[in-house]
């Protein structure tokens, strides 16, 4: 049996007569999850994981670790991620861009094995750096820190990842090529890492080896970095830019740099993702289509030529986009159904078309044809494309209505127009009836005809059929059932009434039987009339029938009835044809429209149709606007409208059927504004207020510093926008501290001892927030009197552990971070921990186990290293059960109980342990208390070294913070020094 590749193929018939025939297929991967994805592009380094460091310019497919669910690419490296949350790395690794330690590149897939515990949510890399988001919003850092884009101390270069614990809940990274954006749960920004071009959107150039959170931004849903310039997309799908701005790549329609995030007003579409290049970036809009801007220089705008655009504009042939990415010099995005499409600079393979030519314009990456392509990753000069099983598309069909006359001459089949997508038609059905493929309809290539024989056979009515294919969603179709047959007209021959024979008047004239037979009187011969001929009008001297067998009436003529002529027979005029059922009314015309003060009235003459249905009303729709007005006669009035602005009218007639067609526009009219209010001249009337706006820009802005404060003092705008202000922002640069307040001056706390900060202020009244200031002179907080003037503390101020956390860093136990900052309430991870304790036991003497004895060794920081080995010899920690340390992993409060019972226990303090330690600690949780750490919660609480939290409660598995691990440190130091 011969084995096909997916893509296209085709079948050639051979008969022992007649000519060949050939049968075209397209063969589609639909198989479950398979452990693959394809690479193509640079591969110097082993970045496309395939063993080797050949290029590839074409797709070439890996035999990943896991299911692939997504990728990432940097500057000659790349990393995969499973569908466990399991990270895996390969290629430059030169200054720990893989997180894996040193031992130089790798040209197959490895374990990130530090997170290997840790499930992974998404990863991001930039030119020589990446960060990782954990399930849990952690974020993990490694790689090169020249400006610290890391988010810790500039300079140090980090070969495995370290936990940020100072972070709110992260949702997603972006790395540029020397600075790094975060995305927290709750929508807000934070920049870290070189800001030479105002990158990191604060408002200044100066780097931040910090996380900053980026003020004076709307809520954003998604993040890019590129080369040194940053995008972001708000939640209502607006894209704000900031950084360089060469060859216009920040779509503001100029090339001067930003340091603030600046709304591209270009964009008219909402959009839902944004990919940054080197020197140009794309947008994808809800709607599927890609728009490109900055340099074009290799074609990697799509646009059939290499002019740059300094505005967002629209790549021809990508108009049904699922994904994009953009790399140095190309750009990649996948579609809907699967496909992927490249373009730009070629050079090194990296377009996947087989060979190195650039492509101006967007060219579908053939050898992918039959995949399923679920994202694209762009590196600098490589790709990587991760593969799915194809989801299933819902089938179309057209037709959904159609109409099916029951009357003989004017049946027909129905015809309906499959779009399968990959589906295929299982059945059609009435209701819980199912249709009879051959005899009720038939499936011809994609076309079903259902026959007229079923059709006649449906009710007046509505008849609601159901399509069901193999995939998908079933496709519902009505037919519209109606019956035509005429209505039978009577019989031509008029059916007599018994008023055509008059009634005798004489009592001698015998009454009429029912008899059909007439029988003739004595005195004339009756004309018979037989029962199926209608008589005609009677003579003038008519002769009833009184009996079957009447007797003769003696010599007595009767007397003919009053009238000698009959009355007509009604039913010799046939009967009328029913009336046809009611339509909707005809447009009513002569529209016309007269202004008044926001409103107009609008006449109109009612239609001659009204559909057999007497109208119940009319509907009224102005334009522009579209508002509405009803009533049941004319004229209407329209109120609600726009000074001065023209509309026209159209109106609209209403019966019990429904609502006819719009009549013809009215005459323009322009309603007018209210009389203005007038001045104490009679003869100066007020003119109208323009609609208020935002306020204008406070001025002459100046800032005196405090004691870790500064006073901001400044001028109220001269334009309040027609609103009154009601309040002022402050903002700092650097830290972006905000205060507000109703009049100058305000004062902003919280700043940096030593740090030289600027300040913006912003008016705000009903309408909005103006724009800021600009920016205030520089001023430089002061120390508290008496305190060491250490800026490492400028974030404990008010902190209920200020006054421990000053003590402990003036002893040498602990330390600030480089940006100034303590982070008091960040959560302890244990090579933290083992520094913390090794500094405050004054331990620190070198000796103790080798690091080397955990399995992740590799993962411990060198800063680390020493007291990690020193705490396993003194017995404080241990490693796993599986021989790890975890140096990542962070510290529960029942794991600082015990330890600090250890210390206890080692340093001999015997007159300090509790003389009870069998009694209950009295916690409301204390049934959560782990039995391996009782003993240690109940002797630190009776010794008063660690207490509980709000509503007393411990929270043992809760993380123990930097400031509970400093208190309770120093109240051991102080009881020890006590015995």
């Amino acid at each position: 049996m011969a084995t096909l590749s997916v893509g296209a193929a085709s079948l050639h018939f051979e008969f022992d007569q007649g000519p060949t025939e050939q049968l075209n297929l397209s063969v589609i991967y639909t198989a479950s999850k398979e452990k693959r994805a394809f690479g193509f592009g640079d591969n110097a380094y082993g970045q496309l994981g395939l063993g080797d460091s050949a290029d590839r310019a074409a797709p070439t497919a890996l035999n990943a670790p896991g299911y692939i669910t997504a990728a990432a690419a940097g500057s000659g490296f790349t990393f995969w991620l499973t569908e466990e949350g399991k990270l895996y790395a390969g290629g430059w690794n030169a200054n720990g861009e893989l997180g894996i330690g040193g031992g130089g590149d790798r040209n197959v897939p490895q374990p990130v094995s530090a997170l290997q515990s840790i499930p992974v949510k998404s990863v991001a890399s930039g030119y020589y750096h990446t960060l990782v988001v954990s399930a849990d919003g952690d974020v993990y850092a490694f790689g090169v820190n020249s400006n610290g884009q890391l988010g810790f101390s500039a300079g140090t270069t980090q070969n495995i990842p370290v936990r940020l614990g100072y972070l709110p809940p992260i949702a997603a990274a972006a790395t540029g090529m020397d600075h790094s954006l975060l995305l927290s749960v709750a929508g807000e920004v934070y920049a870290a890492g070189s800001n030479q071009y105002g990158q990191l959107g604060l408002g200044q150039t100066a780097s931040s080896s910090s996380f900053v959170r980026i003020p004076g931004i709307p809520e954003i849903k998604a993040i890019a970095a590129g080369e040194q310039y940053s995008l972001l997309i708000a939640a209502n799908g607006d894209v704000y830019a900031f950084g360089r701005n060469q060859s216009g790549k920040l779509g503001l329609g100029h090339t001067t740099d930003t340091n603030v995030p600046t709304l591209i007003e270009a964009m008219d579409k909402p959009v839902k993702a944004v990919a940054a290049g080197a020197t140009h970036a794309l947008l994808l809009t809800e709607d599927g289509k890609v728009y490109a801007v900055g340099s074009g220089s290799r074609g990697q705008l799509g646009q059939g030529n290499t002019a740059s655009l300094n505005v967002p504009t629209v790549v021809a042939g990508a108009e049904d986009a699922a994904t994009i990415a953009a790399g140095r010099d190309f750009s990649l995005f996948t579609t809907n159904d699967g496909q992927v499409y490249s373009f730009g600079l070629g050079d090194q393979g990296q377009l996947g078309h087989g060979d190195t030519a650039n492509r101006l314009v967007p060219e579908k990456i053939a050898a992918m044809d039959g995949y399923y392509v679920k994202s694209v990753a762009a590196g600098a000069m490589h790709a990587v494309l991760t593969i799915a099983p194809r989801p299933a598309r819902d089938s179309a069909i057209s037709p959904s209505q159609a109409p099916f006359d029951k009357y003989t001459p004017n049946q027909t089949d129905i015809a309906v127009v499959l779009n399968l997508n990959g589906n295929a038609l299982t059945g059609i059905a009435n209701g819980g009836t199912a249709l009879q493929a051959g005899t009720d309809y038939a499936l011809t290539g994609n076309t079903v005809t259902i026959y007229r024989g079923y059709l006649s056979g449906l009710a007046v009515g509505s008849a609601n059929l159901t399509f069901t294919f193999s995939a998908g969603a079933p496709q519902p179709f009505v037919v519209d059932v109606t019956d035509g047959s005429p209505t039978p007209t009577p019989s031509a021959t008029p059916t007599p009434t018994p008023s055509a024979t008059p009634t005798p008047t004489s009592s001698a004239t015998p009454s009429p039987t029912p008899s059909a037979t007439p029988t003739p009187t004595p005195s004339a011969t009756p004309t018979p009339t037989p029962s199926a001929t209608p008589s005609p009008p009677p003579s003038a001297t008519p002769s009833p029938t009184p009996s079957a067998t009447p007797t003769p009436t003696p010599s007595v003529t009767p007397t003919p009835t009053p009238s000698a002529t009959p009355t007509p027979t009604p039913s010799a005029t046939p009967s009328p044809t029913p009336s046809p059922p009611a339509t909707v009314p005809g447009a009513p015309t002569s529209v016309t429209a007269t202004a008044g003060v926001k409103e107009a009235t609008v006449s109109f003459v009612a239609p001659a149709d009204d559909g057999g249905s007497a109208i119940a009303g009319y509907r009224v729709v102005s334009s522009p606007d579209g508002v509405e007005a009803t009533g049941s006669v004319s004229p209407i009035t329209v109120t609600g409208l726009r000074a001065g602005v023209s509309y026209t009218f159209t109106v609209q007639a209403i019966n019990a059927v429904g609502s006819g067609p719009m009549s013809a526009p009215s005459n323009a009219a322009t309603p007018e504004a209210p009389p203005a209010t007038p001045t104490p001249s009679p003869a100066t009337p007020t003119p109208s207020p323009a609609p208020a706006t935002a306020p204008g820009a406070p001025t002459s802005v100046t800032a005196t510093a405090g004691v870790k404060e500064a006073t901001v003092s400044f001028v109220a705008p001269a334009a309040d926008g027609g609103s009154a202000i009601a309040g002022y922002r402050v903002v700092s640069s650097p830290d972006g501290v905000e205060a507000t307040g109703s009049v100058s001056p305000i004062t902003v706390t919280g700043l940096r001892a030593g740090v030289s900060y600027t300040f913006t202020v912003q008016a705000i009244n009903a309408v909005g927030s103006g724009t800021m200031s600009a920016p205030s002179n520089a001023a430089t907080p002061a120390s508290a009197p008496g305190s060491s003037g250490n800026p490492s503390l400028f974030d404990i101020t008010g902190h209920w552990a200020e006054a421990a956390i000053e003590r402990a860093v003036a002893l040498g136990i602990v330390t600030g971070y480089a940006d100034g900052a303590f982070r008091p309430d960040a959560n302890v991870s244990r090579q933290e921990i083992a520094a913390i304790f090794i500094r405050a036991l004054q331990r620190n003497t070198g000796a103790g186990a080798a690091p080397s004895a955990f399995r992740d060794a590799g993962a411990i920081g060198d800063w680390a290293s020493g007291a990690v080995g020193q705490v396993a010899a003194l017995g404080l920690m241990s490693g796993y059960e599986d021989g790890t340390f975890r140096p990542a992993e962070r510290l529960t409060r029942s794991e600082l109980a015990v330890m600090l019972r250890r210390v206890y226990a080692l340093n001999g303090n015997k007159e300090s342990e509790p003389k009870d330690s069998a009694a209950p600690a009295a916690y409301a949780d204390e049934e959560a208390i782990p039995p391996w750490a009782r003993e240690a919660v109940i002797d630190l609480t009776q010794l008063g070294i660690m207490s509980g939290r709000g509503g007393n409660r411990f929270e043992p598995g809760a993380y123990v913070t930097r400031a509970e691990t400093i208190v309770a440190l120093l109240r051991y130091l102080d009881d020890a020094r006590k015995s």
